[in-house]
């Protein structure tokens, strides 16, 4: 079978057909683009997070965690969304150590030097701590679970256990639910021979678990089809919303089964999904041919725009941010996150976070 971005790309973020282009090695340039500002440095800046109260902002390091991209170490970032400046704080989270094993019991820590982030969460607490959810690929497929202290000059994490799945998957994003529990996606079953060719063709392919303290990993009820990319939850609690990626279209849930799911079609690939200021949530993905991203892109090293639109919760109808032309420096984008009047941008490939003003 000819492999290129091949599962490893669909899994979190990924395209939806408009333009890619062939993106030859060359050297990185961090002058503005248009409309886009960037923040050179960090590797493969799939999601960000906002410590609550703070300009903080986490970012994964998806490293060479996709397969058909090249190996590379995983990381995580923290940049202040003031003056942009950013620095890893993987190993200094990693060796700082307080176990929760009320909840997480004797789950080891990762190995530092294999550790790739991925989808990442933020459970918001009291007194500046908070809790941050992280997929992790290195390794093994988990959950590592942080407690963040931003109470500082700068925001310190220790790591404080874990929780790993057992069943064949690829994990993708994490949301918490209310109490301790939190919900993840996987975008596929590594171990199916079909899943590469049922992605392509705009299947199913991924599932959704439940985890909570005492039982662990559970398949979410009702879920089945729904969300194998970004996932949010409504503040009440009452909602999920699901980005199925192959499937372009963005899915609304009701957790306890009282109401009809219901769809917003997009027509790119969704990634991510994360509320703005206003109540509304920014969908983000990539412009791209699911076929093209899966079979015909060569070494996985394509380049395609990126849409953000925003998705109103209620109505499930949305409207259109920004479509960005993939450049050198930045394409393939998958979250969008609005800190004050500027909106900051990840990928899953490259080096460097966009920055853009938020529109009126």
């Amino acid at each position: 079978m000819k492999q290129c971005v091949s599962i490893g790309v669909a899994i979190g973020l990924l395209a939806s057909g408009v333009s890619s282009s062939s993106a030859p090695a060359a050297e990185q340039s961090c002058a503005p683009q248009g409309e886009l500002h960037f923040i050179c440095g960090p590797h493969h800046p799939e999601d960000l997070v906002q410590i609550p109260g703070t300009p903080w902002i986490l970012i994964s390091g998806l490293g060479g965690a996709l397969p058909g991209s090249p190996p590379g170490p995983g990381d995580l970032y923290l940049l202040n969304a003031t003056d942009k400046r950013w620095h890893s704080i993987a190993q200094a989270s990693l060796a700082a150590v307080e176990r929760n094993t009320r909840l997480y019991g004797d789950c080891p820590v990762p190995d530092a030097t294999q550790f790739i982030s991925h989808g990442l969460a933020i459970r918001s607490g009291s007194h500046g701590r908070h809790t941050l959810y992280a997929i992790n690929h290195g390794g093994r497929e988990s959950v590592e679970v942080f407690a963040v202290d931003a109470r500082g000059p700068e925001p310190r994490l220790t790591w404080s256990g874990c929780a790993v799945l057992t069943v064949s998957a690829w994990l993708n994003a994490v949301v918490p639910l209310p109490g301790e529990g939190f919900i993840v996606t996987s975008t596929f079953d590594p171990k199916d021979s079909q899943a590469q060719t049922k992605m392509a063709n705009g299947q199913y392919a991924g599932a959704v678990y439940e985890w909570q303290p005492g039982r662990g990993f559970a398949p979410l009820a009702g879920a089945e089809h729904t969300g194998d990319n970004g996932v949010a939850i409504s503040a009440d609690a009452r909602w999920l919303y699901f980005n199925w990626f192959f499937g372009r279209a963005v899915i609304r849930l009701a957790r306890d089964g009282s109401a009809e799911r219901a769809t917003a079609p997009l027509d790119f690939l969704p990634d991510n999904i994360d509320y703005a200021p206003d109540g509304s949530l920014y969908v983000t993905g990539q412009n791209a041919d699911p076929k093209q991203l899966l079979f015909d892109c060569p070494g996985g090293n394509c380049r395609h725009d990126t849409t953000i639109v925003k998705l109103d919760p209620v109505s499930m109808m949305t409207r259109v941010v920004a479509h960005l032309p993939a450049n050198p420096t930045f394409s393939d984008g998958t979250t969008a996150l609005q800190v004050g009047d500027t909106i900051f941008l990840g990928s899953y490939r490259g080096d460097a976070v966009a920055y853009m003003k938020a529109p009126e």
